[in-house]
């Protein structure tokens, strides 16, 4: 047999060869850690980008559902402001009906209660209205309510004035802050742009127009107006109540 030199490798070559393998695996599992590491960065990456997208998606599905829920609202908004508005406006004539009458007339009423001020109430019918009704019938006598709705309208033209169609061929006009003479002033205006509609014989008579009045401080509204009486008849086609 031979015998094996004595130097570094033989004395230490045990050592040595266990600190090679060590050395070794520290760089094998050095290389695991930085893959694990880079993994784990893109799976963070991935997770991110993920929660990035799901959270614009969230946003975007709450956005949408907002503008839906806004535009539902304003719909809703647009149908309950137009039932109210059915609600107190005449079908016919498309002016106030009683219903908003009565709530206009408590309003106002308040209103010159509070600030001590005069309130115009007057009430207009159309004479005759059923005879020329029953004769030229009921779509011509609509036609007729809705012209004398809109004359009035039109002539009532101040913004603190209101005119609604009490029922039937009757008819009501609010005027706050004016005074027995204002008031009378524009029933006459009224009677004037009554005038100027065109007249259908009726058996030699025409439609009239009565124009109820009560101004000032009009005690209990209606009841106080229609309180007042009714006046005889002058000459002419119109005629005050």
């Amino acid at each position: 047999m031979g015998v094996l030199p004595t130097n570094v490798f033989t004395v230490d070559g045990l050592q040595l060869g266990s600190s090679l393998e060590m050395l070794l695996l520290a760089f094998a599992l050095a290389d695991r850690i930085n893959v694990m590491g880079q993994e784990k960065m893109r799976t963070q990456a991935q997770l991110l980008q993920t929660q990035a997208q799901l959270v614009e998606t969230l946003q975007r599905s709450e956005r949408e559902l907002e503008q839906r829920v806004q535009e539902r609202t304003q719909e809703l908004q647009r149908l309950n402001q137009r039932l109210e508005n059915l609600s107190v406006t005449d079908a016919l004539t498309n002016i106030g009906n009683r219903r908003q009458f009565d709530a206009e007339l408590t309003q106002q009423w308040r209103q010159a209660q509070r600030n001590a001020t005069p309130l115009a109430l007057a009430i207009m019918d159309v004479d005759w209205f059923k005879a020329y009704n029953d004769l030229y019938g009921h779509p011509a006598g609509d036609a007729c309510l809705r012209q004398i709705a809109q004359t009035l309208a039109a002539t009532l033209a101040r913004s603190t004035d209101f005119v609604a169609r009490y029922g039937g061929e009757e008819f009501v006009f609010l005027a706050s802050g004016t005074e027995l003479g204002g008031a009378l002033q524009r029933a006459e205006k009224l009677i004037a742009a009554m005038a100027t509609l065109k007249r259908l014989a009726l058996r030699s008579r025409h439609p009239e127009h009565r124009c109820g009045r009560n101004a000032g401080h009009c005690g209990r509204g209606s009841a106080a107006a229609s309180a007042t009486g009714r006046c005889s008849p002058v000459p002419g086609q119109t005629r005050w109540t």
